[in-house]
């Protein structure tokens, strides 16, 4: 074990560079009473501590620990420092000061492996009475002294925005501490607490989701929760629905099915917890010699090293706690199952979208393609329009020509006194005109026929064929005088 711990000092230190100093004083101390004095325990206010005030505190405190180890009258503690860890997993405090923290705990330095790789679940340490346990919200790492029942534990919040800074959270748990105060002296206490806090924030985050999933269904009307909706609908008009709201819904069902994942992650921890905390509160026999024929009464192990003065509150309070146990062990017996349901009607909705969506984009294609035709149409007509207008331009301009030039001054005058000249001028040259007009064109097509026609001849398989590598390998051995019956090598 020894190893694994010089090994875990080892990636601490290497991870200095995922420290930095909170210059901005964004640290906080939370407390319970040693002694009690007859008021409840309330949320500490948000008072901001920088790196020294918290050290000067913390120092305080051991002060005050060390003349009450000889009172009789000392009691339970906790004392639990909240250190920000941003975004990027920087942990907002110095590297030395963060390192000197956890050994004035007195923490198992395996804890420092657990919070340099970020781990997630439950991890505890027996052994040095240390514990860890790791969320994607938030991380806590704590030692707790059974001979004198005082706690000290750092909280590495993650500060997101999506959870107003880690406020959210902060709050809740910083609330449940104070409802469970009164069990203070239990072991575990803490443990118990965070197993309270992961079971109600993870029924929160279901009824998040479930609204989240009954949204989209709303909108592709399809599923069980689209509420007023969700009756057969006999209609045979299509459903229209906008590709933007679409998109939208499919990002939004993607960030619930995200979530539904990350539940499903934390559910098999959350039972290793009420697990471990079912196993402390086992009473159990205690071992004796062979040659040993008395009975004693089963005990719990939890109490073997707790003070004689505490003994009394200590199982008090973990009996209280052990009631409590089993309604909270049904609240979350049917997390996973509530995951996998919510997480197949994510799956339904994403298919439904992707669905909609195509079938949206055909329409719009359908659209287009009609919309093209009537262009087409148009362009046609217009076509059309502006081919008469040519031939009625071809019709007139000849006579048109003629009649202008009839009328010029050097024009003869027999030739101006005939007017039959004038029509056997204009006529056979308008005839001219729509003759040249109509070879020309058709000069023209046979001309585009023709090169579509050259076109087509012009095939793939009028090039040279591709060899294989077997034909190319008879061609070289061919030209080195080495006649081989390539059938024969094929069969």
């Amino acid at each position: 074990m020894d190893q694994l711990r010089k090994l875990a000092r080892t990636s601490f230190e290497r991870s200095a560079g995922g420290y930095k100093s909170n210059d901005a004083g964004t640290l906080r101390l939370f407390q319970l009473p040693q002694a009690g004095n007859g008021t409840a325990p309330t949320p500490p206010e948000h008072t901001a501590l920088t790196e020294p005030k918290l050290l000067q505190l913390l120092d305080e405190g051991d002060a005050r620990t060390r003349d009450q180890t000889q009172d009789t009258s000392a009691t339970a503690s906790l004392r639990l420092v909240v250190v920000p860890r941003s975004n990027d997993d920087a942990v907002e405090m110095s590297h030395e000061a963060f390192g000197s923290l956890i050994d004035r705990f007195k923490m198992d330095s395996m804890v420092l492996q657990h919070i340099a790789s970020n781990s997630y679940g439950f991890h505890a340490h027996a052994d040095s009475h240390t514990y860890y346990v790791g969320t994607y919200v938030y991380s806590l790492a704590w030692s707790a002294n059974p001979k004198t029942l005082r706690t000290n534990a750092v909280l590495l919040l993650r500060t997101a925005p999506i959870l107003k800074n880690g406020d959210l959270i902060r709050d809740s748990f910083f609330h449940i501490l104070c409802e469970f105060a009164p069990h203070l002296h239990a072991p575990h206490f803490l443990l118990f607490v965070i197993y309270v806090h992961l079971s109600t924030t993870s029924q929160v985050a279901v009824a998040l989701n479930v609204e989240s999933v009954r949204k989209v269904e709303t909108l592709t009307k399809h599923g069980p929760g689209r509420g007023a909706d969700s009756k057969d609908d006999t209609s045979s008009t299509p459903m229209v629905v906008d590709i933007d709201e679409l998109s939208k819904a499919a990002q939004d069902i993607a960030v619930t099915q995200v979530h539904l994942a990350n539940l499903q992650r934390h559910d098999p921890y959350i039972k290793d917890i009420a697990a471990y905390l079912r196993e402390l509160s086992h009473p159990k026999a205690r071992p004796q010699a062979p040659d040993d024929k008395s009975v004693e009464p089963a005990r719990l192990p939890c109490l073997d090293k707790v003070p004689p003065q505490l003994r009394g509150k200590c199982k008090s309070s973990l009996e209280s706690l052990s009631a409590m146990l089993h309604p909270l062990e049904k609240m979350t017996s049917d997390l996973e199952p509530t995951v996998r349901f919510l997480q197949t009607r994510a799956n339904c909705q994403s298919s439904v979208i992707s669905s909609l969506m195509t079938h949206e984009d055909a329409r719009l294609n359908t659209e287009l393609a009609r919309l093209s035709t009537e262009l087409g149409e148009a362009s046609r007509r217009d076509s059309s329009a502006m081919r008469s207008i040519a031939m009625m331009t071809m019709i007139f301009l000849p006579a048109t020509f003629f009649a202008a030039l009839f009328s010029m001054s050097c024009i003869p005058e027999w030739a101006k006194t005939n007017f039959w000249a004038y029509w056997a001028c204009a006529l056979p040259s308008t005839f001219i005109v729509f003759i040249v007009f109509k070879f020309y064109h058709r000069g023209v097509d046979k001309a585009k026929q023709h090169q579509e026609e050259h076109k087509k001849v012009q095939k793939p398989t009028d090039r040279m064929p591709s060899l294989t590598s077997t034909e190319i390998e008879m061609t070289s051995m061919n030209g080195k005088d080495i006649n081989v019956p390539e059938r024969a090598l094929l069969r």
